[in-house]
């Protein structure tokens, strides 16, 4: 009996020993679930707490359209696809609890906007005169190699070479400088002269002291555009062409070269422009530096977007973006794993891969 006794107590024992193990097992087994659920919890809050700042795309509006093309068919989070495009106008100052990105070919006036660039005071603290502070030109070095600028993203440009027949004898630097008496090949050097634009380009390669160097007082910038015109550099009557006169001459028989964007040679049908080669612009010394215009993007928006400005950036940043805008723009994409569209556009990139400066359209 006693030991009867003695088993069956051993057995209540044993089940409340199993009782307490076994809830000390449910205890701890619940600990990872419980951990889990306060992970995701903590997750989903930061997910929902980050995606509040509203994002917005600003454009100017001759690329509205491209950028439109771009998020049409790009591999994007949903929010940037959706995300409301403004037209921006240039230097706006943009509200200040919200996040985007700027597409502009202004950097700096995106940059001075948003605070992130502004005059500097002197050595005596004293600010610069009021009016436009701005270098005539800022030249970037290297460019093609990071493809960013203060933050600002470079997505495609439009570079400007010169332009011939592969008939035609190349451009010398002799014949820039001195006139059609420096060279024995009697090609008409063009410019379409009512174009302000081609006017401040052949200025500054006039001016030009080295790749990516140039003068800074801007009444040397301004007596020598005056003065353009002045030489038989350029064929006869000059100022009086458009960039269809010029082009018609171009294309025609007669032996000759222009200085002109890429772009502008894009829009001709391929059967006109087949005969048609780019090389850079002969310049001083063996390196060499491009002109271009560079569309920009410009990432804004306070600290707490900033995991927003990135998911945007790697999508700005890809090579399927790039060439879809440089595409819509007859442009030449920024990344160096986009293929070129014909043969000018492979010399233009390969130009653009090595150049030692790139800088834009002069500030006159």
């Amino acid at each position: 009996m006693t030991v009867k006794k003695n088993k069956g107590k051993e057995k209540k024992q044993d089940k409340k020993l199993f009782k307490i193990l076994n809830r000390k097992n449910v205890l701890f087994a619940g600990i990872p679930l419980v951990l889990f659920v306060s992970l995701a919890a903590v997750l989903i809050y930061r997910n929902s707490h980050r995606s509040r700042l509203e994002f917005r795309w600003y454009a100017e509006e001759a690329y509205v359209e491209a950028l439109q093309k771009s998020l049409a068919g790009g591999k994007i989070p949903e929010w940037l696809r959706n995300a409301k495009i403004e037209i921006y106008q240039d230097a706006q100052v943009l509200p200040q609890d919200i996040c985007g990105v700027i597409i502009t070919v202004n950097r700096r006036g995106a940059m001075r906007a948003l605070g992130g660039t502004a005059p500097l005071p002197d050595s005596a603290g004293a600010l610069p005169p009021s009016g436009n502070s701005d270098p005539v030109v800022t030249p970037y070095p290297r460019l093609a190699r990071t493809r960013e600028y203060e933050g600002a993203l470079a997505l495609a440009l439009d570079p400007w070479f010169i332009f011939k027949k592969y008939t035609d004898p190349a451009l010398s630097r002799a014949r820039v400088i001195n006139g059609p008496s420096a060279d024995a090949a009697k090609a008409l050097l063009l410019i379409p002269g009512r174009d302000q634009k081609s006017q401040r380009a052949w200025t500054a390669r006039l001016l030009q002291e080295g790749p990516g160097q140039f003068p800074e007082d801007r009444a040397e910038w301004e007596k020598a555009k005056g003065e353009i015109f002045r030489s038989n550099r350029f064929q006869d009557g000059a100022f009086t062409y458009t960039w269809n006169d010029a082009l018609f001459v171009l294309l025609g028989d007669e032996p000759s070269w222009i200085y002109a964007p890429l772009s502008r040679l894009r829009t001709l049908p391929t059967y006109r422009t087949n005969t048609i080669e780019a090389s850079i612009f002969p310049e001083p010394s063996d390196t060499y530096s491009i002109q271009a215009d560079i569309l920009w993007a410009v990432p804004f928006g306070p600290d707490k977007s900033r995991w927003q400005k990135n998911a945007a950036a790697e999508w700005l940043k890809s090579p399927a973006m790039q060439s879809d805008i440089a595409g819509s723009l007859s442009w030449l994409a920024a990344h160096p794993n986009c293929p070129p569209y014909n043969p000018a556009a492979a010399t233009a990139r390969i130009a653009w891969l090595t150049s030692a400066y790139v800088w834009e359209d002069p500030i006159l």
